[in-house]
């Protein structure tokens, strides 16, 4: 797999407003706010500066870590938030990397090449505390440029290995963990802090009929892939319970195949392992079909195996 090179500007950022508020305070006004918000000139929005004190302390311990990490000069832009929409335990603080064509799925490996300051801060915290970050599609706009739109539905990936090199740039081996849905964006600079909800793995409804034909097709793709590579596989076994061979499937298919990341993007959102092995049955099967006559490329030979 490539990597994935990204550089936002300074000053940009997902701007996805609070419901109630509809402002954006940067940080010299967050003071102000709430003395406009308590006073009655804002509404009710304001009063996340006082009845969420706890999350705008936290916010800030980051925003006066960042100079320390390796971003001096950046200020956080903190969203207003209404606290009644974020109970406490209702969400989770969440770093977050919107990127293009990039959809990750639990259980599957992401390489990233960080160079831009804030993101090397960032990363920087992610390991001194031990967090993971989040990953989402971009749903409209760029990774450069006027601040973009992602999808609602993301993977957090857990850094596995780094690499050091000049000038604080890194290189980083991610996996994929568990699957979230962004609620709301609580810091635009330097980087994106969302409030999270992590997805839990449901089975649904799982058809016998599409459980076996995902076990069968995965396992066809996993022979293939070892013939592309050169290799063959005297026995390959598929996971039998719908949760981890969903799972297992879609990261694999993920990272074979470029699929069109709106196809990705459906098949991580889909709410439980049943529905999503229904899809995966049709797209392994595609899959299948264009990795054979690859393999039928680069092997001539077609007779029967002595091993």
């Amino acid at each position: 797999m490539g990597r994935c090179h990204w550089g936002f500007r300074y000053g940009t950022g997902l701007r996805r407003y609070s419901r109630v508020s509809k402002r954006v305070w940067s940080d010299g006004a967050v003071g102000a706010a709430g003395r406009r918000g308590r006073d009655g000139g804002a509404g009710p929005g304001m009063a996340w500066h006082i009845k969420a004190a706890g999350l705008k302390t936290r916010l800030a311990g980051r925003r006066r870590n960042l100079a320390d990490a390796g971003a001096p000069g950046y200020t956080a832009v903190i969203m207003a938030i209404n606290p009644d929409d974020f109970p406490p335990g209702s969400y989770h603080e969440l770093a977050l990397f919107p990127l293009n064509n990039v959809v990750l799925f639990p259980g599957m490996p992401l390489p990233l090449h960080i160079f831009e300051e804030r993101y090397q801060a960032m990363i920087g915290q992610c390991l001194e505390r031990d967090e993971p970050f989040g990953v989402l599609l971009i749903k409209e706009g760029h990774e450069v440029g006027a601040p973009a739109e992602p999808h609602a539905v993301g993977t957090t990936a857990r850094i596995a290995q780094v690499q050091r090199l000049e000038g604080g740039r890194m290189n980083i081996l991610t996996r994929g963990e568990t699957r979230f849905e962004l609620l709301e964006t609580a810091q635009t600079t330097p980087y994106l802090v969302g409030l999270v909800r992590y997805l839990e793995e449901a089975e649904g409804e799982v058809a016998p009929a599409a459980l076996a034909g995902v076990r069968e097709e995965y396992v066809r793709l996993q022979r293939h892939l070892t013939a592309i590579a050169g290799g063959w596989d005297r026995e390959v076994a598929a996971p039998d319970d719908a949760i981890t061979l969903a799972r297992t499937a879609s990261a694999m298919l993920a990272v074979s195949l470029p699929l069109p990341p709106d196809v990705r993007q459906d098949l991580l959102a889909t709410p439980t392992a049943g529905a999503r092995l229904d899809k995966l049955q049709t797209l392994l099967a595609q899959a299948n079909r264009i990795v054979a006559e690859r393999v039928a490329q680069n092997t001539p030979f077609q007779g029967p195996r002595l091993n």
